[in-house]
């Protein structure tokens, strides 16, 4: 689930896996109430929930007496559930407080159309692969995403393969059909998840992607047909230098070729699978090499987020107690020792005081903060700066 935030994105359940096992839950003293499932008591932070300290409401034997149901394993699932709403309660506190009303934002490429020109060529030779350099800047919050694909071919062809390399990785990253292609008209294929990213845990950062398609996939009498125009041409000021001077904020994208002699390995569509070298690639600043993408750059803080989760330690425990007292607030075995506590539940959840439970989670919120290093860039920096501490 990706929630949007400005121009800013982040991918909830992506953080969400990395935060249930930061802090972990203690099983009860009380020899009533059995063990929890190994899953709810890993803590990869050492930290719990149920620690002294934490919150007086919240330890299981108080949320096992407010619980209303007398199977132990639907227990085990509702502890899951509180959990998961602690965590997304608390980052959605955290976006509203320093994203949101601070209005952050930064200006991206959305939806743009690259590459597109007036002129054609016809391109002859096909035994290369026809492709796009991408660079992406140094900024590791930044994604490119492809959202859609055109070829543009002298006739009409059949299914034809598309292709997304990393110079790190020896095969294919994505490979994607696009089927019925008529000559002389741009063919769309959305694509699905097509995201180059300038830091990954599947490749290394600051890599450089290659997409494009093989002119040995082509049928017998078929070529890609280029536009002509030189997007670099800033005297021009087209469509196209517009969108690249835009762009080259972000990325670099460069068509070029490569010869099948100098494909890598014994399948031809691994392209860099044993060695890597730029010097074979033939650069064309000319010509699209017929493609044409709809792209847009994103500006993704879930990393960021995942890779600072220990800064959250406090303000999820914090949370957890405010949690459990809606739980307890919510309980009908209100009697004997329940009653209570269901009681100064109530009155906690009133308090408005600097020492009250609203008040400390406010303050531990706001002590997380986001550094930007460069107010101008068009991403966060690369240097891992981004999150601290910071004063109230």
């Amino acid at each position: 689930m990706w929630r949007t935030l400005t121009s800013m994105y982040y991918d909830y359940a992506s953080i969400e896996s990395t935060f249930e096992s930061l802090v972990g839950f203690q099983n009860s003293n009380n020899s009533n109430i059995p063990d929890l499932a190994s899953s709810l008591t890993v803590s990869d932070s050492g930290h719990y929930y149920t620690e002294i300290g934490a919150s007086e409401f919240l330890t299981i034997q108080n949320l096992y007496r407010a619980y209303l149901k007398d199977d132990y394993s639907s227990f085990n699932y509702f502890l899951t559930e509180f959990r998961r709403g602690v965590i997304r309660d608390t980052i959605n506190l955290f976006v509203k407080e320093k994203i949101e009303k601070r209005q952050l934002s930064k200006e991206l490429l959305e939806d743009a159309y690259i590459f597109r020109g007036n002129t054609e060529r016809t391109e002859t030779d096909k035994d290369v692969f026809f492709g796009w350099r991408i660079k992406l800047n140094d900024y590791d919050s930044l994604k490119l995403q492809v959202h859609r694909i055109a070829l543009n071919l002298s006739s009409n062809d059949t299914t034809v393969n598309l292709y997304l390399y990393h110079n790190s990785q020896s095969t294919e990253i994505k490979v994607q059909s696009i089927a019925t292609i008529t000559a002389g008209s741009f063919s769309w294929q959305s694509l699905t998840d097509w995201v180059c990213k300038f830091a990954d845990d599947n490749y290394k950062p600051n890599g450089i992607f290659y997409l494009g398609f093989y002119g040995a996939d082509l049928g017998a009498n078929v070529y890609p047909v280029s536009y002509e125009y030189n997007f670099l041409n800033p005297i021009r000021k087209d469509y196209n230098f517009s969108t690249h001077s835009k762009l080259i904020k972000y990325a670099t994208i460069t068509p070029f070729t490569i010869s099948s002699e100098y494909f890598q390995g014994g399948d031809s569509r691994d392209l860099f699978d044993t060695g890597y070298d730029e010097e074979n690639l033939n650069y064309t600043y000319d010509r699209s090499l017929g493609l044409t993408a709809n792209v847009s750059t994103i500006i993704d803080i879930t990393d960021y987020l995942k890779r600072h989760a220990s800064r959250f330690i406090n303000a999820l425990k914090i949370n957890a107690g405010l949690h459990a007292i809606k739980v307890i607030k919510s309980s009908t075995r209100a009697t004997g020792e329940m009653a209570n506590l269901i009681e100064r539940a109530y009155i906690e959840d009133q308090r408005e005081d600097n020492n009250g439970i609203h008040n400390a989670l406010r303050k531990e919120i706001k002590a997380i903060d986001f550094v930007f290093s460069d107010l101008d860039s068009p991403a966060f920096p690369s240097e891992d700066t981004v999150l601290k501490l910071g004063g109230i």
